[in-house]
């Protein structure tokens, strides 16, 4: 179980998200929220939408009763949050705790966030020089003959490579291509088929534009 007091991030701009100094629905939450729940929601649950207008793509998201030491189960499982993306979740009302970790480490944190009606949540970078714009990404193309499984993408500080970009069950096929936006840095690459094969490995690379990575020429 993920402790709580060590989750860590960078809190980044947030749109449209309202911080209450005052939250007190739905105590009686379970803590935290059990997989039963996650997957039965009851009738009169409330639905949290949640857009990713980052420069970035989310590997983790928590969700969690206010009241919980635990953040409990990812609500993602096997799948990312891509920049452009939404995912919809159904909890029952209250006020919670969230955190969303990007596959490079940053964190959304938020703290009293009231559901207790259908809510939108939209995350945004802003950057003073792009105004918003995704102006650097990664397209990879995958050359290779067998499916990319595994993509890592890691600021080049940074101590590991984070999680996997693709999500375990969205690997890129022989042929295919997909497109990551990403926050300007120096990125360490590496791609690895299902096996954990490494398929091109590139450290220090500059990104501030668009890059495309081709993979198995």
């Amino acid at each position: 179980m993920l402790k709580r007091q060590r989750m860590f991030g960078i809190v980044l701009y947030l749109l449209l998200f309202s911080l209450l100094s005052a939250c007190t629905a739905g105590d009686d939450l379970p803590c935290p929220i059990p997989q039963a729940l996650m997957d039965t929601p009851p009738a009169d649950a409330v639905t949290l939408t949640i857009t990713n207008n980052t420069c970035t793509t989310f590997c983790a998201v928590y969700v969690a009763p206010k009241t919980c030491d635990d953040w409990g189960l990812d609500w993602l499982g096997l799948t990312t949050l891509r920049s452009g993306e939404s995912a919809v979740y159904s909890l029952p009302a209250g006020c919670y705790d969230l955190s969303l970790e990007s596959c490079t480490g940053l964190a959304y944190n938020f703290s009293n966030y009231r559901l207790t009606g259908d809510r939108e949540l939209t995350l945004d970078s802003r950057d003073a020089q792009t105004r918003g714009v995704c102006d650097a990404s990664v397209t990879v193309v995958n050359h290779a003959a067998v499916p990319i499984c595994y993509l890592w993408m890691a600021t080049a500080e940074s101590e590991s490579f984070g999680g996997n970009w693709l999500g375990a069950d969205d690997p890129l096929l022989p042929g295919e291509t997909a497109v990551f936006p990403i926050f300007p840095d120096t990125y360490d690459l590496k791609v690895e088929d299902c096996d954990f094969n490494i398929l091109r490995l590139e450290l220090g690379v500059a990104v501030d534009e668009p890059l495309v990575w081709e993979v198995g020429e």
